[in-house]
């Protein structure tokens, strides 16, 4: 869906998504409250506007029949409108870039972490999954090919997160990601404090959304 404004109105545009299958009055009306919904709302046909977040809603309570990860638990949460996730190789020559990473989420205010900052769950993939779903922003480095770091990508993608790609070299992007827009850069001082007055930029735009 999108919305545009033009003066004092809102126009927005909607498509049905044929993923999901229609879902009967009455199972909604089991997650009225949920939905900020009083009775009279399935009474007459209105638009309203509503601060939950309707899909995770659906989702959570099961409203909508999605497949479910057999690998991993996909926790019901939202993401956090200040939160930087980290994707990368954890190997030492890639320090410096972390700290480049989070210096530039610290420029704009906003909490940046890498899974090996948490430890919740007995399964490392599980923490994993937990920090891109509670991210606004989830910002991967493709250097190295490092398998964990697509198998991620992959996943933040399909959790409908917005992600920044980083690379310090073209070669390392995989074709099926090559059509999205990365920033590259060099791993060296000169480099790295490009990266950081990128990612900020990058990151400003995001989450101002």
């Amino acid at each position: 869906m999108s919305l545009a404004r033009s003066g004092r109105d809102v126009h927005f545009r909607f498509v049905k998504s044929t993923s999901i299958p229609d879902i009967p009055s009455a199972r909604i009306e089991q997650a009225a409250p949920e939905l900020g919904l009083g009775r009279s709302a399935f009474n007459r046909t209105r638009w309203t506007i509503k601060e939950p977040d309707l899909y995770q809603v659906l989702l959570e309570g099961r409203l909508i029949n999605l497949p479910r990860p057999t690998a991993f638990e996909l926790p019901g949460i939202s993401p956090e409108p200040n939160r930087v996730a980290v994707m990368m190789p954890f190997a030492a020559e890639f320090s410096p870039v972390w700290q480049a990473l989070r210096a530039a989420a610290e420029n704009g205010g906003w909490l940046c972490q890498r899974a090996d900052d948490i430890w919740e769950n007995s399964v490392l993939v599980n923490d994993i999954v937990a920090l891109i779903a509670r991210s606004k922003v989830v910002a991967c480095d493709l250097s190295g090919r490092n398998a964990n770091v697509f198998y991620e990508v992959g996943i933040a993608h399909t959790l409908g997160r917005d992600v920044v790609l980083i690379t310090q070299s073209h070669d390392d992007v995989p074709f099926d990601l090559r059509h999205h827009r990365y920033i590259t850069y060099l791993n060296n001082s000169e480099g790295l404090d490009a990266l950081r007055q990128s990612l900020t930029s990058r990151l400003r735009t995001l989450m101002a959304r």
